[in-house]
């Protein structure tokens, strides 16, 4: 049965979504010839992207592609995860033909399904992580440049301008120095820019800093520099902080790749035996 809803959804979903499925990344999704698959699913259940869950997804999407995106990878990753669930499924009917359905059948089933289920979500979850890891230690970086410039005589605006004309647009955390710089000269006003750069790198440093400007352009602050500069020294501490909290955890991760792996090789051994045990039966 699952086999053949599979196969109904492949033939219907085929051809359906290349345009919309065209800037998606092959290497960020390893399974993109079967998104249409998940595509459909969503269509034909008419999923409605209501729940606490959905809206969650959207934050994170937003934090991760930018509000422009959001909403698009919200669904690309609920079709992602409609077909992990099933790749799930019908791992778990395989080997309910060839296992017995014991304790052991269970707990392969339960964990099976609940990767399948919880995987994608772990996976975005660090994606987001690393992304926000990378945007403050450029942004750590940033506000070093910002405060010698101004401390230097420029006024905050000339220093930014400065900033985001010798930056590298690749660069995660440049690339949004650069838009505010582009709809500033394209007649925008500084602060509103400002506001939607605070959207878009949502983290408490940046919050504070972007606080920290607005204020200083509406009301103007003779201690610009120094408040700049003590900003930059928290900010600096605050990453060697973090450094070596992530280095000490690494060492701690190394261990769970080692327990896959541990228990794979047991599976892997588990089952020609128990395949000739039921031939001898």
């Amino acid at each position: 049965m699952l086999i053949v809803e599979m196969s109904v959804l492949y033939l219907k979903s085929k051809d359906i979504y290349n345009d919309a499925l065209k800037e998606i990344d092959n290497k960020e999704y390893s399974i993109k010839k079967l998104l249409p698959m998940g595509l459909y699913f969503i269509e034909f259940i008419k999923y409605s992207y209501k729940t606490s869950y959905d809206r969650k997804l959207y934050k994170k999407m937003y934090r991760l592609k930018g509000k422009e995106k959001a909403n698009f990878y919200r669904i690309i990753h609920i079709a992602e995860k409609v077909i992990y669930i099933h790749i799930g499924l019908f791992i778990v009917f395989l080997f309910g033909n060839i296992m017995e359905k014991d304790i052991f059948y269970m707990l392969f089933s339960i964990f099976i399904l609940i990767i399948s289920f919880i995987g994608k979500d772990r996976e975005l979850d660090k994606k987001i992580e690393e992304k926000y890891f990378i945007i403050r230690i450029e942004f750590a970086e940033f506000l070093n440049k910002l405060s010698l410039l101004v401390g230097a005589g420029l006024t905050v605006r000339a220093a930014w301008k400065k900033i985001a004309n010798s930056s590298d647009e690749n660069n995660i955390f440049y690339k949004g120095i650069i838009r505010v710089e582009k709809a500033v000269e394209n007649g925008k006003s500084f602060n509103s820019q400002l506001e939607e750069f605070q959207l878009e790198y949502q983290t408490r440093e940046i919050s504070r800093f972007v606080s920290i400007l607005i204020q200083n352009n509406l009301k103007g602050n003779e201690n610009i520099v120094i408040i700049l500069d003590q900003l930059s020294q928290d900010v600096l501490e605050s990453r060697k902080r973090e450094v070596k909290i992530i280095a000490e955890r690494a060492n701690s991760k190394l261990l769970f790749p080692m327990m896959i792996t541990l228990i794979a090789i047991l599976i892997m051994l588990a089952i020609p035996a128990i395949l000739m045990m039921k031939s001898m039966i």
